[in-house]
């Protein structure tokens, strides 16, 4: 049954106002409900807003991430400056997530009659509220970019499932090739987000491959092979073409590829993948189920290839970073995919009431085992709502600004502890140094920066220069160069502000 236009209008309202509701409450670093930066958000959203005055990543700021993500911010600046252009971004690619999801659902599975609200309610709540709920203590702020990658994700699970779906009754059926054209572009786009958000397509890939190779359709895969590689290269081209033109080609790839791996290579994979198990071993049973699921309660072959591979390539991709929880977000296509199995065989009277009893204990402990973690979020977030962690922070940079004379504030350091981006945000200032962020950190990985930072200091040092109040910096050189070529020109609880002498 075809929505009415009437009908389209008030489910897409719905899930746009369920968006801009959980965004309000978990992602705090941009929520008009309180006044934190964050981390990493504060750094996107700063190079968004730099891109919109005429500044550059790579050439202005220094950072791994890929460029796709940086226009992305620099669209959601377009639309309105600050943090409330990264909310309007998040709000859209959200809503758009949901609408997905719900194509999934309801056009590959035509289980529910779509105008009636009673299964519209019961689709929402089986369907989207499992998936939001894991969301909520994954989001770890928002605003990073595991969000921003989801709709890709979403839009390759979506085209894999309407594949599987024409393949079930034919078992001839080629696969489409501009859908791996767009496997090819979404890898492409997400890889110039950050190389391990690709993972889940590594198992789209390989489902798809193992389907067409035991089909015998050798020509249709090596034909999907090809296109994908060229849509891999059509997200990459206004890339390469625009920081070639830039004259920072060489820079963009060397930070987001060759830095990425220094980063990412401070630890063995086996050191990061026990810190994963043993610091998210909950998330990590919460993200088993869609193979319980496939497993349980069907015998499609390539459910279950799917779900196994996928799980697997999101715990690959989690600790090859450094295996913080916001990674997992990562994971929800995952259950979207469990879900989907769920729904699917929801109407067939054949499944054994064994297995959906099994399943229905799985989810129960596997909900259990969750609720830790959504009141840890739950309360972390209503925390910072309520302005009893992050009060003072913009006060206190606030103040030191009032200090720095309006001539001077293109000349201010910041070298704290704390995310420097978020100081800059809060002062409405740019760095003067690229290197804005984590330097103690990023000193000790490359002693080209190192290098770089100092001889920033010795070309053109800086007049002012913000550290914390509390922590001290680690780096032996830069402690000399404020003792002896700054003195000490006020400071507060949480800032010192130094002056050139």
């Amino acid at each position: 049954m075809r929505l009415s236009p009437k009908s389209k209008v008030l489910r897409y309202s719905v899930y746009a106002v369920v968006s801009v509701a959980f965004l309000l409450i978990f992602s705090t670093s941009t929520s008009p409900l309180c006044d934190a930066y964050g981390f990493d958000s504060a750094f996107f959203t700063l190079v968004g807003k730099g891109m919109k005055d005429g500044l550059l990543p790579y050439r202005d700021f220094f950072d791994m991430k890929g460029p796709y993500l940086f226009f992305f911010e620099y669209l959601g600046q377009l639309l309105c400056e600050g943090r409330t252009g990264s909310f309007i971004l998040q709000a859209v690619n959200l809503s758009a997530c949901l609408w997905v999801i719900d194509s999934i659902y309801t056009t590959e599975l035509k289980l529910f009659r779509l105008d009636s609200l009673r299964n519209l309610a019961k689709l929402f709540f089986i369907g989207f509220v499992p998936v939001l709920g894991v969301a909520a203590f994954t989001f770890e702020r928002g605003n990073l970019t595991e969000e921003l990658s989801l709709l890709f994700l979403l839009l390759s699970l979506k085209l894999m499932l309407r594949f599987f779906k024409g393949s079930a009754s034919d078992k001839t059926s080629p696969h489409p090739l501009w859908y791996g054209f767009f496997y090819g572009a979404f890898f492409g786009v997400l890889a110039l987000i950050r190389i391990t958000n690709a993972a889940f397509l590594g198992a789209v890939v390989l489902t798809v491959s193992i389907e067409l190779i035991c089909s015998k359709q050798f020509k249709n895969l090596i034909l999907n092979g090809l296109v994908s590689i060229a849509g891999v290269l059509a997200a990459f081209a206004p890339m390469a073409v625009f920081f070639a033109a830039k004259g920072l080609l060489y820079e963009m790839l060397y930070q987001v590829f060759a830095f990425g791996f220094t980063y990412s290579s401070e630890f063995t994979f086996m050191q990061k993948l026990l810190l994963t198990l043993s610091a998210h071993w909950a998330v990590v049973l919460a993200m088993l189920f869609p193979v319980f699921s496939a497993f349980l309660l069907s015998k499609n072959r390539s459910y279950r290839v799917f779900s196994l591979s996928s799980f697997v390539l999101l715990l690959v991709g989690v600790s090859m970073g450094n295996g913080y929880l916001h990674y997992f977000t990562l994971g929800l296509p995952n259950l979207v995919f469990g879900l989907f199995v769920i729904l699917k065989t929801e109407s067939l009277t054949l499944i054994p009431r064994a297995k959906k009893w099994g399943l229905s204990t799985v989810c129960a402990v596997l909900t259990l085992l969750q609720l830790p973690n959504l009141t840890i979020a739950g309360g972390a977030c209503v925390s910072r709502i309520l302005d009893l962690k992050n009060d003072q922070t913009c006060e206190q940079v606030l103040e030191i600004k009032s200090h720095i004379p309006k001539e001077d504030r293109h000349s201010v350091y910041a070298y704290t502890k704390t995310s420097c981006s978020a100081w800059y945000s809060i002062a409405e200032m740019y760095p003067p140094c690229r290197y804005c962020d984590w330097q103690d950190h990023y000193m000790t990985l490359s002693v080209q920066i190192k290098e770089e930072i100092l001889g920033y200091f010795e070309a053109s040092p800086p007049k002012w220069f913000v550290t914390s109040a509390s922590r001290p910096i680690e780096t032996a050189e830069i402690n000399h160069i404020i003792d002896t070529e700054y003195t000490l020109h006020t400071e507060n609880e949480m800032f010192r502000l130094f002056e050139r002498k």
